[in-house]
């Protein structure tokens, strides 16, 4: 029932109707904005109004081109098109298991450059389909953490996850997406049963949807750390059976010696080396706000804070107002030092190319303003014959 359309050999311009669906919106927009454009230079010209209204005329038409660019979260979908939740989101039962917890689309395939297609199937068809198995962007409306999308943004470590859940054995693969909080995985393909917790079957869709035993919340406190030298060291210590994800992250040795604010193995009120391996130090999401996470931990427990959102630049972490470093978990994700009296833990994202680009961006403005200004006071002082036009006879 399911054909696989190979990238390298089809890509997608070869096919017609993909490309004019992709291209035909913008490029209606594109001419009804220089339409308007132009008419608002023919206004100008024959004197209907003065280059001050000019001026802010075409700054509007820029706006509204700009705003119209953004109203769509893929080329060939407008938004009003995602905003119907689909089929799958209804298997994840509870609102706060949705901010917890990942949910995985892409299905495991031994070449990442396939991707499913219905055979014979209009377009419409075809994005309906990838609609209903939580493709592009849908977590960020509907409330759902996507473990992978279809946008066109890939940071490098999620490419480097896709890579290693290609070649990795099926028991890896489940362990890499334990560590990554994944609970609910959408899948073609068939699995061992000791591998996962239950199995969904779709009435609607083809594929399974399998929900994993015991992965990792988003946010948890591990009590030792495992000390590696590269990086690619931390990945391949934290899929071992010897690693015990719930007590124990891989870190780089010179990142926790730079922070050094714990020894290799602190733990306080844990139990012995022989107690419960599902023991785990209370820590607690209370905020996400997007750029900003706030995080409780109970004030008699040590160790590191590990965030299974990826590791990336522009994050800093504060503890009860301190700040302190953020080194790299388990390859991918993050880890906070914590102290006994620790209670809570913010990171915070602040993008320097960003704030740079909105300080150019506002100089910008208050230069066409001051410019605005400007027009009509020097056209007041110029001399009436360096204004143009012919002078009366």
């Amino acid at each position: 029932m399911w054909g696989e359309a190979h990238l390298p050999e089809a890509p997608f311009f070869q096919n017609f109707a993909f490309a004019h669906a992709m291209w035909a919106g913008n490029l209606w927009r594109i001419a009804v904005l220089v339409a308007m454009a132009l008419l608002v230079i023919t206004l100008y010209r024959r004197g209907v109004f003065r280059e001050s209204l000019l001026v802010a005329l075409l700054l509007g038409l820029l706006t509204l081109d700009l705003w119209t660019a953004h109203r769509q979260l893929t080329p060939v979908a407008d938004r009003s098109f995602f905003e119907e939740a689909p089929v799958l989101a209804s298997l994840v039962p509870f609102e706060a298991l949705r901010t917890d917890y990942r949910y995985r689309a892409s299905p495991f395939d031994e070449d990442i450059t396939r991707f499913h297609t219905l055979p014979g199937l209009s377009l419409e068809s075809e994005k309906w389909t990838w609609q209903q198995t939580v493709q592009p962007n849908l977590g960020a409306l509907h409330g759902i953490l996507t473990h992978d999308s279809g946008d066109a943004i890939h940071l490098s470590r999620g490419v480097d996850q896709s890579t290693f859940l290609a070649m990795l054995p099926d028991e890896s693969r489940w362990r890499v997406l334990r560590l990554a909080s994944v609970r609910w995985v959408y899948s073609f393909h068939g699995f061992e049963r000791d591998l996962y917790g239950s199995r969904t079957r779709l009435d609607s869709l083809p594929g399974f949807v399998y929900e994993l035993r015991d992965p990792l919340p988003r946010a948890y406190l591990a009590e030792e750390a495992v000390l590696v030298d590269e990086e690619i060291e931390a990945f391949n210590a934290s899929i071992t059976r010897e690693f015990d994800p719930r007590r124990q992250v891989a870190l780089l040795a010179a990142e926790a010696a730079e922070a050094g604010l714990l020894p290799e193995r602190a733990r306080v009120g844990a139990p012995d080396d022989g107690g419960d391996s599902a023991y785990q130090p209370a820590a607690e999401i209370v905020a996400d706000e997007g750029t900003e996470i706030r995080i409780s931990v109970s004030p008699t427990v040590a160790g590191y804070l590990v965030l299974t959102d990826s590791d990336y630049p522009g994050w800093s972490a504060h503890v009860d107002g301190e700040e302190r470093p953020i080194l790299l978990a388990n390859y991918f994700y993050r880890a906070v030092p914590v102290r006994p009296g620790d209670r809570e833990v913010v990171f915070t994202y602040r993008s320097r190319p960003f704030e740079l680009g909105r300080l150019v961006s506002a100089a910008t403005l208050v230069t066409l303003l001051i410019g605005l200004g400007l027009v009509p006071v020097m056209r007041r002082r110029m001399p009436a014959g360096s204004r143009g036009g012919t002078p009366a006879e």
